[in-house]
């Protein structure tokens, strides 16, 4: 089962803290779009950057992401929603509770 909570739309990421804040603008167009086949793409404006897989659990409120790139570690992380908005806070099962992220729907035309 998909949810429309995390693959209604498109995400751009708006904020990531990890250790420090990152700048105004600094993931100006940056995205990932999760599929209801539970794929996704990521990328900066029109250029796709990866793929891979996902799953969200909806009673734990926690999204795996698993990249097609077998380099890339898996991320875990807990997720907060208000509407448009989506907060993820990585957790420790593959290290990543030190970071946190701001993302905010946005409609697909940002791939452009």
């Amino acid at each position: 089962t998909t949810y429309a909570i995390i693959d209604a739309d498109v995400w751009e990421y708006k904020f990531v803290f990890n250790g420090e804040m990152s700048k105004p603008g600094e993931y100006d167009k940056t995205w990932i779009d999760f599929k209801r086949d539970h794929t996704y793409d990521f990328g900066k404006a029109s250029q796709v950057m990866g793929s891979g897989k996902y799953n969200y659990n909806l009673n734990r409120n926690e999204l795996l992401i698993v990249d097609n790139d077998s380099s890339q570690k898996p991320q875990e992380w807990s997720v907060k929603n208000a509407g448009d908005v989506m907060i993820l806070i990585g957790t420790s099962t593959y290290k990543d509770n030190a970071t946190q992220m701001k993302l905010e729907r946005v409609k697909e035309s940002i791939k452009e």
